[in-house]
């Protein structure tokens, strides 16, 4: 081998070191996007998930008030006055809290 074609070999390796350089960084930065995309819609569908959660811990907590004022409302003689109460203890105070 001569020494223009050694040059010439020795060019062609760092051009094609450099276009596989340039490659790979190419793909990292597509794979790296991906990725924040990726956690961005994971992180939105956790905050959904969050939020429906709430939600239904907040409704379940609702009905249950509903319920209990309910019960009380109907443990109590008067219909809801608190006053004159079947319950030995507490209706009262338990009517005027709700």
């Amino acid at each position: 081998m001569t020494e223009e074609e050694k040059a010439e070999q020795v060019k062609r390796m760092e051009e094609l070191r450099v276009k596989k350089r340039q490659e790979r960084e190419e793909r990292e930065a597509k794979e790296t996007l991906e990725k924040e995309k990726r956690m961005r819609q994971e992180g939105r569908a956790m905050s959904g998930l969050k939020r429906d959660l709430e939600d239904q811990e907040i409704r379940r907590m609702a009905e249950q008030r509903r319920r209990e004022k309910e019960e009380t409302k109907a443990s109590c003689s008067s219909g809801g006055g608190g006053f004159k109460c079947n319950i030995s203890v507490g209706c009262s105070l338990l009517l005027i809290i709700w």
